[in-house]
């Protein structure tokens, strides 16, 4: 079997991995990058800093990604046709009141029912250490993640707050 692999923000999907025993996330992105030519980009590569802290402090941590696509992309999930041209897709660490990190998910083999995934419990481990499953689907996904309070804008407050909240900051 394979294992696929799909970068949410620059269209990348690949679901021709060679699965090998032992592998790990970080192995699945090596794969890619090593391996171009088949589906629609013809260029796969990121950009790795160290994590800082945590358990998995000094272990590499995907900071970007980009794919370069010389025929266009159709999105996969909305259908909607883009250019030609590099697709790069970074974190930020420095935004306020929120900042973007990069966050995997990986799912072992299809569900028997409907083609589902199931996600792979528990989801502890750093890329570079995540095992992935013959048949399995790493998905990786731009979040924005709020570091302070975000006050609702004005124009959205009595929407979403109701008028009896319009004067709470």
């Amino acid at each position: 079997m394979s294992v696929t692999l799909r970068v949410v923000g620059n269209f990348y999907f690949r679901d021709d991995i060679e699965f090998k025993e032992n592998m790990t996330v970080a192995d699945v992105l090596n794969y890619a990058r090593d391996n171009t030519g088949s589906g629609d980009a013809d260029l796969f590569n990121f950009d790795l800093g160290k994590l800082t802290i945590g358990a998995d402090a000094g272990k590499p941590s995907v900071t970007a990604f980009v794919a370069r696509y010389p025929n266009g992309v159709t999105s996969r999930t909305s259908g909607v046709e883009y250019p030609e041209g590099e697709y790069y897709v970074a974190e930020d660490l420095n935004l306020r009141p929120a900042y973007t990190v990069w966050q995997y998910y990986v799912f072992n083999a299809p569900l028997q029912s409907g083609g589902a995934y199931e996600p792979q419990k528990p989801r502890l481990n750093s890329f570079v250490d995540a095992p992935v499953q013959d048949g399995g689907m790493v998905v990786w996904r731009l979040v924005s993640v709020l570091a302070n309070k975000n006050p609702v804008p004005a124009t959205r407050r009595q929407a979403l707050l109701g008028p009896e909240n319009m004067g709470m900051v």
